[in-house]
């Protein structure tokens, strides 16, 4: 074996089940996803806390999805430092993944904002405002209050989703439709109005 293909010492290998676990991940035993979960949880989350810069929140939403796609693409690996090499690369990809479509989402937020904002006349300059109001008012309570804790309050998404005894994914998931139901009806309100 080439010294650079592995750094572990004999003893090591001999105890290295990797092949045997990744065998069991490729026959779909639920057993052997549970093991590799609990082995590689820990290390791949911190692991993704420094790539994230301390981020938890994308960190721990990376790692959902890094697994997901691990379940999809498993393969047969000899030995842990490879199997690991593949996790953090999988990992990794689906933190950058998640930071472009948060970066894209912010882009898209100012163009509408922008685009509302420049068709506004002179006398509707408190229009955009009162639209957004408006808007929020059209909202359930529960959606309203939803909204005022993560962009108001400034809560975090993890905090939010313990409050209300449910996942951040189902937070942000809700977050995303009610957003999304905000915009479409602002827009419709500024061409309305101009």
């Amino acid at each position: 074996m080439p010294a650079l293909a592995c750094k572990q010492s004999p003893a090591e290998v001999c105890n290295d089940d990797t092949a045997n676990l990744s065998a069991r991940l490729v026959a779909g035993e639920e057993a052997a996803w549970r093991e590799f979960h609990a082995r590689t949880f820990d290390r791949l989350l911190r692991y993704l806390l420094i790539a994230a810069h301390g981020n938890e929140e994308a960190a721990r939403e990376a790692i959902q999805i890094a697994y997901v796609k691990c379940v999809r693409h498993v393969r047969r690996f000899e030995t842990e430092g490879v199997m690991w090499g593949w996790l953090a690369q999988i990992a990794r990809g689906c933190l950058i993944d998640l930071a472009r479509r948060r970066s894209r989402y912010a882009a898209l937020l100012q163009v509408v904002t922008e685009e509302s904002l420049i068709n506004e006349q002179p006398r509707q300059a408190a229009s955009f405002d009162e639209h957004l109001s408006a808007g929020l008012a059209r909202l359930t309570p529960s959606e309203r209050a939803l909204i005022e804790a993560c962009y108001l309050a400034n809560q975090p998404i993890r905090q939010i989703a313990q409050a209300r005894r449910t996942t951040p994914k189902a937070i942000e998931s809700r977050l995303a439709r009610i957003r999304l139901r905000l915009r479409a009806w602002l827009t419709r309100a500024a061409r309305n109005e101009i």
